[in-house]
């Protein structure tokens, strides 16, 4: 589609001696197939977009002298494989507005085969922050290029959101998600001419020899919940109410839901939260890692503040 030249421009790049953060827009500048149907997936970002918005920024500056690249994604690139499911689905059935399809990543798979491609051309790491799903969590991405016999490394962290969590979201928060379904490490392999990319169950030599590249998703679990110590007892957090007419069965669901073991699930913060992001920049880049802290309400108890910490390490690791 073409862009009016009276249109805002909401994307930039900010830059200091060793790091920048380059911020996206993929709400204004999406790209649509010609030949699609009214509800074809977008590209989020069109060809120029990823022009202006990424491979320029991306070139300015010699990579030697940029240790973390920052990218700001309003939508997030890897997402939950039930969120997947559900939105494949919903597209098969012609309903992409109930549930956002297109407004990802995930079902555009050229178009996220090209920005991976895309990224990984400048740059060895990038740390992806996103929000706007109602759920917190971290992933690593390892990606292998078959052409420069190169790896790469991507971590996308994702807060979301202050007021925002749901029924949905509030189960996969829990131990009830971890414990039915888990979420396992995944595989892709793909082309850069033209970009595409297709999940497999395992790499196989065999699929090494085809694809010009390929990569490894893996979901970092939460460490247990801390209860800081500042969190405890404030005054100003609102109580819960609690009914005295529940029916017994209904008081011991709200008693298990309630639990601090069962919402201390493994994937996901998916209540309202605020998120912390912090570096862990050694002179071993070895021992080098990104944190996000998330701090959410309990349902247990008085009125307190949780911690759960998302660590990533920058260091490769092992399938």
């Amino acid at each position: 589609m073409d862009r009016s030249p009276e249109a805002l421009t909401w994307h930039y790049t900010i830059r200091q001696a060793n790091y920048e953060v380059i911020v996206l827009d993929t709400r204004t500048w999406r790209g649509y197939p010609k030949h699609g149907n009214a509800i074809s997936p977008p590209m989020l970002l069109c060809p120029s977009a990823f022009e202006r918005q990424l491979r320029s920024p991306l070139q300015e500056t010699d990579k030697s002298k940029i240790e973390a690249t920052l990218v700001i994604a309003p939508t997030n690139i890897f997402s939950l494989k039930a969120i997947d499911w559900i939105q494949k689905w919903q597209l098969k059935q012609g309903k992409v507005f109930n549930s956002d399809v297109g407004d990802g990543w995930n079902i555009n798979h050229a178009a996220k085969a090209e920005l991976l491609a895309t990224l990984f051309e400048k740059r060895d790491r990038i740390i992806v922050l996103s929000g706007d799903i109602h759920y917190s969590a971290a992933i690593r991405l390892d990606y292998w290029s078959h052409l420069t016999n190169k790896s790469h490394l991507l971590i996308q962290l994702t807060t979301s959101a202050l007021k925002n969590s749901e029924l949905m979201t509030q189960l996969i928060h829990t131990k009830l998600k971890s414990f039915l379904f888990p979420e396992r490490k995944r595989y892709w392999i793909g082309s850069i001419d033209p970009p595409d990319e297709k999940e497999v169950k395992k790499l196989e030599d065999e699929d090494r020899s085809l694809s010009d590249w390929e990569c490894r998703l893996q979901w970092i679990h939460r460490q247990p919940l801390q209860l800081p110590q500042w969190g405890k007892n404030l005054s100003w957090l609102k109580e819960q109410k609690r009914s005295t007419l529940w029916h017994w069965l209904l008081n011991l669901v709200q008693w298990l839901w309630q639990n601090r073991w069962f919402q201390d699930g493994k994937e996901v913060v998916g209540l309202n939260n605020l998120g912390y992001i912090q570096f862990i920049w050694s002179d071993n880049p070895s021992d080098r890692a990104v944190i996000q802290d998330n701090y959410w309400y309990t349902s247990w108890g008085r009125p307190r503040i949780a911690l759960s910490r998302f660590k990533v390490l920058f260091k490769e690791i092992g399938d």
